[in-house]
């Protein structure tokens, strides 16, 4: 009985003894992670320009205060980008403050203060606009704001077939007109939507 007796005080402060050492090493200061060093670019370009053309005939212009090319991954990161895209009678300018371009398809994301114009007098601001370059289409899945003389339309989501001039707008459309006799409510006002 004794010799049982001592087995189970030496079990126990065997396991006191384990408890302690987890308590101390739960308690001791961990080492902060080491972060993986950021991917440097294969090249830095200051003021980029790049000119898109089909059939001889200017589609878009890309135009950056600063490039990053990272040629692994097939694409550059633009700062301060402005896309000029000429569509028949009209030419749309889109400005935001980073962008990323996906080198082999041409297609371009921007983010950060994006706002689009148009040489027809109108105005559209969202927080994020793709360009899908062979399709020839603007979208966004955020807020939008439409400006026009005498019109502003807000809503969630839109899609914009640049050839086809047809526009759509994904929920929440909201319409206010301030001036009925100058509204103009399409994206393409002589023959689309």
């Amino acid at each position: 009985m004794r010799r049982l007796s001592t087995i189970f005080l030496i079990v126990f402060l065997v396991l006191l003894a384990g408890l302690g050492g987890m308590v101390a090493f739960k308690d001791r200061p961990r080492p902060e992670p080491v972060a993986a060093p950021p991917q440097e670019a294969d090249y830095r370009i200051k003021e980029i320009h790049i000119d898109e053309t089909l059939e001889g005939n200017l589609r878009w212009q890309l135009d950056a205060d600063q490039a990053e090319v990272f040629e692994q991954e097939k694409q550059t990161l633009l700062r301060q980008v402005t896309v000029t895209v000429f569509n028949q009678d009209r030419v749309w300018t889109v400005k935001g403050d980073e962008g990323v371009l996906h080198n082999e398809t041409r297609d371009v994301t921007l983010t950060g203060n994006v706002v689009v114009t148009s040489s027809d007098g109108l105005s559209l601001t969202a927080p994020d606009l793709r360009w899908e370059n062979e399709a020839r289409r603007l979208s966004t899945d955020g807020a939008v704001t439409i400006r026009r003389a005498g019109t502003t339309i807000t809503g969630r989501g839109l899609e914009v077939e640049m050839a086809a001039e047809r526009a759509l707008l994904g929920a929440k459309v909201r319409v206010v007109i301030t001036d009925g006799r100058n509204t103009q409510l399409g994206l393409f006002p002589r023959g689309g939507s």
